[in-house]
């Protein structure tokens, strides 16, 4: 089985996009008071040409980054920047609420961060009520 045939196709609008040849971005998931922080580096990028989806326990990030200076051409003397389809799949670790998601961008970094539950196996000491 290739790898394309593996990836999860959750919206079943995904044939095209995932027959082209895809970027991946550069991705930091860090956690502190409470909140999975997972950011991704899209320069460039507009919100509009960004899709976000979580599925099952995975968070998929996909869209595009388009070349060129407004349609015109020009000669390229050097390219290091990945442009066109980019698609990123990222589990999610237990212990996240993928229900609290929010999404956010700001100076081309997407910012999707989600509530923490208690961490499993967490002891929690009950007071007895009643008499």
């Amino acid at each position: 089985m290739r790898s394309r045939e593996c990836r999860p196709e959750p919206s079943g609008r995904r044939g095209a996009l995932h027959r082209r040849q895809a970027w991946t971005p550069p991705v930091d998931i860090e956690q502190h008071a409470g909140q999975m922080h997972i950011r991704t580096d899209l320069p460039g990028v507009s919100k509009q040409d960004v899709q976000i989806e979580i599925l099952r326990d995975q968070l998929i990030i996909e869209g595009e980054r388009r070349a060129g200076a407004g349609g015109q051409q020009t000669a390229r003397h050097r390219a290091e920047c990945n442009y066109g389809h980019f698609y990123r799949v990222i589990t999610l670790p237990a212990g996240v609420d993928p229900d609290s998601a929010q999404a956010s961008m700001h100076d081309g970094v997407l910012d999707v961060s989600f509530r923490m539950a208690a961490a499993p196996g967490t002891v929690r000491r009950l007071d007895i009520q009643g008499g």
